[in-house]
């Protein structure tokens, strides 16, 4: 009997580890499977809504290519978009099963069983290969599916302990298709493709109230935090380095990269060796040891990112349940500019329970930071059954309608700097930030601005002012043809800057000889 064919969707992510890592586990396992991937973010970390013509473009697509499943990747910020592609489809002739997976489906499976046939809950590699295969819905762990009007609840939480047995994600361009702006492109990325990405571990060491891991964790049965192996990685490294012959830069998204010294260690030295390539990851002011950062260094570290969340320690341990203090910050920053680490500090913003006084110990320790130094100032999202969505939920501080499946802030920015839809208080703070993080930071200059009533009173107006001279792409307006301009020119900086001269030939080559290739 011929295997089944399975189209899986990816929306707004051309890395997708969910799909891509699914595209290789079904591969392997003789499925005729091919993996669509509609629409991108775009250079500034905003998403444009999909046209008429392009949610018609996929449809058709994928009613020529007579999948019989569908398997549909769903973050809470693009749960419309999904649920109006499921609706679609059911109203074709001969609709696919539609199957939701992805942090929304674990989330809230209930919701999306209003769209979908079935949901996944957790990591759906073995769950969703069991559908394709046939296996009755009843006999299939992680799974919540419709029967006869009903939602089944079958047993979830189910881990795959042993990261090393699930494929490596496939980046090939081989049955991949991009779908934007009404075009439908075969992939083409081997020849521009000069990043690559992937992930060494699953889970995170900590349960911040804001995040899914919270919520996850408590989900789960086994072991939560787990890791590949030091071969393993290397060994799909080793891979991409033969299929992406122009890989400049390697990133690792682990949620902390740094927690495991000894691993780290055995790390540093085999990448040296056998990978050879400078890298990104997270890290952690309580793993962020100096030992640590050395042998990272001395591997090819270049660039992380520091979660803070907020320098009130207050709402840090408090609100967000983070236990770090702010002199372990410091003295993490103080290592990474010690080794030569560009990092960035993530802060979160717009929290309902900050007074002005919170925002002033913000800024005060942020000036303490040794710069320059990048920062995210993202915006308090409130995913649906994370621990804080509930209890904001229960002290009426935010309703139903503000979760982020309903609301969909993701579309207007992660990291909405200089966002002229702040608040009056939160916006001015903004403006002294990103002013703080700056490699010319006056602070007096910065006091003078903080002590301004006019400012305070129209920070949209000192928000104008700062853009003029910002080459920030996290604060340029894709809409603005002068962003535009300026975003494609600090991208030309920081890569001169880096020294990756072959990233700029590269893409000038691309602009020249194939504009319709895609770089991811």
């Amino acid at each position: 009997m011929a295997m089944k064919k399975i189209g899986l969707l990816a929306l707004y992510d051309l890395n997708s580890f969910s799909v891509r890592t699914l595209h290789s586990v079904l591969k392997k396992k003789g499925f005729d499977v091919e993996s669509l991937f509609f629409k991108c973010e775009n250079p500034n970390n905003t998403m444009t809504k999909p046209s008429e013509e392009e949610m018609n473009s996929l449809i058709m697509f994928i009613e020529s290519k007579k999948y019989e499943i569908i398997g549909v990747s769903v973050r809470s910020s693009l749960f419309s978009v999904a649920g109006e592609i499921a609706m679609r489809l059911k109203k074709l002739g001969n609709p696919p099963l539609v199957v939701f997976g992805g942090i929304q489906s674990t989330l809230n499976p209930e919701k999306c069983l209003k769209y979908a046939d079935v949901a996944t809950i957790g990591e759906g590699e073995w769950a969703f290969s069991d559908v394709c295969k046939g296996t009755p819905l009843k006999k299939i762990k992680n799974i919540f599916y419709k029967s006869k009007g009903n939602i089944i609840k079958n047993k979830f939480g189910f881990l795959e302990e042993d990261l090393d047995k699930i494929p490596f994600p496939d980046f090939l361009d081989k049955s991949k298709y991009f779908f934007n702006e009404g075009k439908i492109r075969p992939m083409k990325t081997r020849e521009y493709k000069t990043r690559y990405s992937l992930m060494t571990s699953r889970g995170c060491p900590f349960s911040c109230t804001y995040c899914c891991n919270s919520t996850l964790r408590k989900m789960c049965h086994g072991k939560y935090l787990r890791r590949r192996s030091v071969n393993n990685v290397i060994a799909e490294l080793k891979i991409a380095k033969r299929n992406f012959p122009n890989i400049l830069y390697v990133s690792f998204l682990d949620d902390v990269f740094t927690f495991d010294e000894k691993w780290v260690r055995e790390f540093s030295i085999k990448y040296k060796r056998e990978i050879n390539l400078p890298f990104y990851c997270y890290t952690h002011s309580k793993m962020c040891r100096e030992v640590v950062i050395r042998d990272l260094e001395n591997a090819g570290l270049k660039n992380t990112t520091m979660g803070v969340q907020s320098f009130s320690e207050e709402i840090r341990k408090g609100c967000y349940e983070r236990d770090e203090k702010n002199v372990d910050i410091l003295k993490s920053a103080k290592i990474l500019k010690k080794f030569g680490i560009h990092f960035a500090l993530d802060i979160i913003m717009d929290n309902p329970l900050e007074t002005e006084e919170d925002l002033k110990i913000n800024l005060n320790w942020l000036l303490k930071i040794p710069a320059p130094f990048e920062l995210h100032t993202h915006t308090l999202t409130y995913f649906p059954n994370t621990k804080i969505s509930e209890d904001f939920l229960k002290q009426g501080l935010i309703k139903e309608t503000d979760l982020e499946d309903k609301l969909e802030k993701g579309w207007q920015r992660w990291t909405p700097a200089l966002d002229l839809k702040r608040d009056k208080l939160n916006l001015f703070y903004d403006c002294l930030y990103f002013l703080a993080k700056n490699r010319f930071r006056s602070k007096i200059l910065i006091r003078r601005l903080q002590r301004s009533s006019y400012f305070r009173n129209n920070p949209d107006k000192l928000v104008k002012i700062i853009r003029v001279f910002s080459l920030d792409f996290l604060s340029l307006n894709w809409n603005s043809k002068l962003d535009k301009a300026k975003l494609l020119l600090s991208q030309g900086i920081l890569a001169l800057l880096h020294g990756e001269f072959r990233f700029l030939f590269l893409k000038i080559k691309q602009q020249i000889k194939d504009p319709d290739a895609i770089n991811v």
